[in-house]
């Protein structure tokens, strides 16, 4: 009797171990810095970050070691960027399959003009069909944002995971 209740006892520790360790590496808690994603999340804001929405992430290293999902439209994401590696936050608005053109500074996204960007677009991407396991990625504050207007779509492997939504907001 003493013997199953301590094989009970030590089952429950190591799946306990393992809840704490699963938390533990798949959600990171982030501040917003700058205001590309205002009004939704001003400069400032805690976020929680799940790192296991899209996959099962790496623990040292960006991308997935198993991927069940990719991201949707709307969602809002993290990713480490690709001009200085720094983590950054936007709104998933180009998905794989979905048009994107470049015409007189103006991207198109399915033929539907997206708001200028405060700097020149990127300069090796020019359009077409976005590509499978590629993303394009925006911030709400249109204005102030520097996102894949100007660097071009996002491979998956650079996404951390998805922002879990604030309460009272969508």
């Amino acid at each position: 009797m003493k013997v199953q209740s301590r094989a009970v006892i030590n089952l429950l520790i190591v799946t306990l171990f393992i809840v704490f360790l699963y938390a533990f590496c798949n959600f990171k808690i982030m501040r917003i810095s700058g205001n590309s994603m205002s009004p939704y999340y001003p400069d400032n804001q805690i976020i929680l970050v799940y790192r296991g929405s899209y996959g099962l992430p790496y623990l040292f290293k960006s991308g997935y070691f198993l991927q069940w999902k990719k991201p949707d439209k709307e969602d809002i994401i993290v990713f480490h960027n690709p001009i200085d590696d720094s983590l950054s936050v936007k709104r998933c608005i180009g998905i794989p399959g979905d048009t994107l053109f470049l015409k007189h500074d103006t991207y198109y996204l399915n033929e539907k003009a997206l708001p200028p960007s405060p700097l020149p677009p990127a300069a090796d991407f020019r359009g077409g069909i976005i590509g499978n396991d590629w993303f394009f990625l925006m911030g709400d504050n249109y204005s102030k944002s520097i996102d894949s207007r100007m660097y071009g779509p996002i491979p998956m492997e650079l996404i951390l995971g998805k922002v879990l939504p604030v309460k009272g907001k969508s």
